[in-house]
């Protein structure tokens, strides 16, 4: 039972960006991907073991409690058991899939429904300009799962149908996720081949098909541009930064040599989170000639692209490339930018041939290197080789590589910012009044704190109402619900605030009832005031009865809990007294009748008595008299006594007849 004042109470709590509703928590917790591999952050990261369900996948699903539910290989959706799901094969359409164009994400507004995009859309041999999607729901099939709306083509704006054999002409870029500024809804962003950003909102209703069109113009970077690969976009985990990269190659003829020049362009661009809109293009691009350069860095197309979790740092590189770079999103211009170019890490496979960055949940950047081990950057948040990349983490187990690309996510992973423990949804009878309440809140790896702010909701209280820090404590007195509000300001400026209602419960009104004075010798019935119908009670000596026997001095103590589960104790300090009722007869006659001198309402041996004749002489004395004087050898008539208290001194003076 809740007795101590300080108490610690534990429930998760997700903060929502803007007083918005609160994100799952999840979802991307369990990766499968490759030649049989997979992940788990469930617990640490741990390879999973059961990851022989599918082949090359780019989706892979759980709940918000972080439990597997379905994953996709751009053919079919399998569910946890590696069954397809009814209605679930041939999802992206038929003659083409692009597998790094997949990307999965629960609808907002409903727990078991599932989006699932994908960029290229095929109809009759034709490249549609669209991209298609299909909807899972998870408490179809006893709760398998069914594909309940299947290959729903988009329509993208302004591009006409080309053939398939002319896919490099225009090539659309894939897909990023970028949770909304209202913390609920997502924005899907792609960008066409007429370099218009186009985003379309996923909400609650359902995907609206009508974009936000953001026309961010720019040339090819070389004029003679001949081929483009195609582009990767990706946000940044706070969702105001996107980048696109693709590799553009131009051929021309000196001396009757063709010399092809490939440039890998990257494109930086703000984003609002609001109104899905793009901006403000910022340009990186590197140049490679392949007849005259040789390097450890392909330009045969864009593989891994990631940010940093707090944004600072872009890692990137290319198909069947051996190195990873790092850039400084924070050097400055972008020329600045373009030469903070580092080398980070390098793989010791070069068989990369898919999308192989992925940020993890745990804020570490994950590279597939065609091994049966993941690559890791341990501390991506870090300047150069500081941020520690790992070629052989995480080992996958024998027969199993990692030799495709990574599952995609959106920009937070769907995880909360903030995570605060002690503050409401908490089982009755945890949290009662006059308990002191331990606040922690725990930052997704997403985010970096600058300042914290609390309001316990309890104005009582006055300046203790308020407190900074990641981990206050706060006490309630009285019970009640409270709304407690946690506002988190990142070092960006944003601002995440949720309201958390806690209920703090009523502790009983407990007296003790009875005199504090007790003559020695006797006994006293106590109490403790009416309490509701349930309640239990624990005395000092253990026993559990709802009153008690006192004999004696001393401290005495109830303590009473309620059916909600508090307690309250109270405590009574009797003393004793002495309270005389000495008889002035006694008759030892052998009738067994009030044979004997009994000093009643005394403690017998706590008394030295003294017995003198009517002519004063003494006739009786004993140090600690035991209630045994019987005038024995003694006539009848009138004798006086003496009473002394040993441990006082306390004298009492009477008579005594002595009647045979």
């Amino acid at each position: 039972m809740p007795s101590a004042l300080l108490r610690y109470a534990f429930v998760l709590v997700g903060l929502c960006l803007f007083a918005g509703p609160c994100w799952a928590q999840r979802e991307y917790y369990n990766w499968y991907f490759g030649n049989r591999a997979g992940i788990t952050f469930n617990g640490g990261v741990s390879p999973l073991t059961d990851s022989g369900i599918l082949g090359p996948g780019s989706v892979s699903m759980s709940d918000s409690a972080g439990r597997f539910v379905f994953a996709s290989d751009n053919y079919s959706v399998l569910n946890r058991q590696g069954a397809a799901l009814p209605n679930g094969d041939s999802i992206a359409g038929r003659n083409f899939t692009n597998v790094n164009g997949m990307l999965s994400v629960r609808q907002p507004g409903h727990a078991s429904r599932y989006y699932l995009f994908h960029s290229i859309n095929v109809r009759g041999g034709l490249f549609y300009p669209a991209f298609s999607y299909s909807v899972v729901d998870m408490s179809a099939n006893a709760g398998l799962g069914r594909v309940v709306e299947k290959s729903i083509s988009v329509r993208l704006p302004g591009i006409p149908n080309l053939p398939s054999g002319q896919l490099q002409a225009y090539s659309n870029s894939d897909f990023a996720l970028v949770r909304h500024a209202n913390g609920r809804d997502q924005w899907l962003v792609l960008q066409n081949s007429q370099r218009r950003y186009l985003s379309y909102l996923l909400g609650p209703a359902g995907l609206d098909t009508i974009p936000v069109l953001s026309l961010v113009p720019r040339e090819r970077v070389h004029g003679g541009v001949s081929g483009v690969s195609a582009a990767s976009i990706r946000a940044a985990p706070n969702g105001r930064k996107l980048v696109l990269s693709e590799v553009e190659h131009s051929r021309s003829i000196i001396n009757q040599q063709v010399f092809l020049t490939k440039y890998l362009v990257t494109e930086l661009t703000d984003f609002d989170p609001q109104t899905g809109r793009v901006s403000n293009p910022t340009l990186i691009v590197e140049n490679f000639v392949p007849k005259t350069q040789r390097a450890q860095f392909s330009f045969l197309g864009v593989a891994g692209l990631a940010f940093s979790p707090d944004g600072s740092k872009l890692y990137l590189d290319t198909i069947q490339s051996r190195e990873i770079w790092q850039y400084d999103l924070l050097a400055g211009s972008p020329a600045a930018i373009g030469a903070s170019r580092m080398v980070c890490g390098r793989l010791q496979n070069a068989a990369i041939s898919t999308s192989n960055l992925q940020l993890g949940p745990d804020g570490k950047i994950y590279a597939a290197n065609g091994q049966n081990y993941l690559g890791r950057i341990n501390t991506p948040n870090a300047r150069g080789l500081a941020s520690q990349y790992q070629d052989s983490a995480i080992f996958l187990g024998s027969m199993r590589e990692a030799s495709h690309f990574l599952p995609r996510t959106t920009n937070d992973l769907n995880l909360p910012p903030v995570v605060v423990t002690g503050a409401g949804s908490i089982a009755a009878g945890t949290i009662c009044a006059g308990e002191t309440v331990n606040f922690v809140s725990s930052l997704s790896p997403f985010l970096t704190a600058a300042a914290y702010s609390w309001n316990f909701g309890d104005a009582a209280s006055g300046p203790l109402n308020t407190a900074a820090g990641q981990a206050p404590a706060h006490r309630y007195d009285q019970s009640g619900t409270y709304t407690v509000t946690l506002r988190v300001t990142a070092t960006d400026g944003q601002q995440f605030t949720t309201t958390q209602s806690v209920r703090v419960l009523p502790v009983p009104q407990v007296v003790l009832l009875g005199d504090t004075i007790l003559c020695e010798s006797s006994t006293r019935l106590l109490s403790a005031s009416e309490q509701p119908m349930g309640s239990t009670y624990r005395w000092q000596d253990g026993s559990t009865n709802n009153s008690f026997t006192a004999a004696g001095s001393g401290l005495y103590q109830v303590t009473v809990t309620n059916p909600l589960g508090c307690s309250a104790t109270a405590t009574i300090k009797i003393r004793t007294k002495d309270c005389p009722d000495l008889p002035n007869i006694i008759t030892p006659n052998a009738d067994g009748l009030n044979e004997v001198f009994v000093l009643r309402g005394l403690q017998a041996p706590q008394w030295r008595l003294q017995v003198y004749n009517r002519w004063g002489q003494g006739i009786y004395e004993a140090d600690a008299y035991a209630n045994d004087w019987k005038a024995g050898g003694q006539p009848a008539g009138v004798y006086y006594y003496l009473l002394t208290k040993t441990a006082s001194g306390q004298k009492i003076k009477g008579w005594l007849e002595v009647k045979r």
